[in-house]
């Protein structure tokens, strides 16, 4: 259960500053980026049967560790906590990001408010 809560922070804090950053573009960019995480995660096809592009992002998308995790928590024997991690390390940066992106976009519209006003 940890691994599939963690694994949806994580997946929320990426469509969270997608969103923020890039507005209606970013839900766009979100569905890609699910898009490659399907192809590329080794979850319904083995990834050393893929091509070369899904072998050198495999280990750099999320549901990567989700479908490990969950692996791992199912068998016996393995630990999810190296997962759980990197999912909680993920989640943390892109809401930092979101944060980021969300006080920049703010600090433009306090700007334009202030330009109208002053007109």
């Amino acid at each position: 259960m940890l691994v599939a809560i963690t694994a949806s922070f994580a997946f929320c804090s990426i469509m969270t500053f997608f969103v923020v950053a890039f507005g209606p573009l970013g839900s766009f960019l979100g569905l890609l980026a699910m898009v490659f995480q399907l192809a590329g995660s080794g979850g319904t096809y083995p990834i050393q049967l893929s091509n070369g592009f899904f072998e050198t992002i495999h280990p750099f998308l999320p549901i990567t560790y989700s479908i490990h995790g969950l692996r791992e928590a199912i068998s016996v024997g393995g630990t999810a906590v190296p997962d759980i991690f990197v999912l909680l390390l993920i989640a943390a940066l892109f809401a930092a990001l979101a944060m980021v992106a969300y006080r920049m976009k703010m600090k433009n519209l306090d700007k334009d408010k202030i330009a109208a006003l002053s007109e």
